[in-house]
């Protein structure tokens, strides 16, 4: 075996074993959806709220808003981080969406939320206008 073949036998090697790269959402570093759940389960500050059947809703600070999705949902697992961004008076919603179920259920998943955010930033709006 030449020194090229080993180089890229070793390297190979490397990338199967080297644990997953941390992505982020809203603030939280994760690298498995399980290491995203846990640190949300475990923040004593987020508050359970009413919520969706198939979701778990938590009120965060600063007008966040946290939606865990649950077995029996299709879109399971997932994590969305909701949030009234913006000017004072002039807020809209925008949510960031972590979903490892199939990219079909997930695309499901992101168009909902994009149309309720949609329709809660119109509400918003509506309300600021005299």
């Amino acid at each position: 075996m030449n020194s090229v073949s080993r180089t890229l036998l070793i390297f190979s090697a490397l990338i199967f074993v080297s644990p997953a790269i941390a992505a982020e959402l809203c603030g939280l570093a994760y690298g498995t959806w399980q290491d995203l759940f846990q640190q949300l389960q475990a923040n004593q500050k987020l508050k359970e709220i009413p919520s969706s059947p198939g979701f778990k809703a938590y009120s965060a600070e600063a007008g966040r808003t946290w939606t865990i999705t649950q077995v029996g949902n299709r879109a399971h697992p997932a994590v969305a981080c909701r949030s009234l961004i913006g000017p004072e008076g002039a807020f809209k919603v925008e949510t960031r969406l972590a979903c490892f179920a199939s990219k079909s259920d997930c695309d499901k998943l992101a168009d909902g939320y994009r149309r309720l955010d949609e329709e809660m930033s119109a509400e918003l709006k509506k309300r600021r206008s005299p």
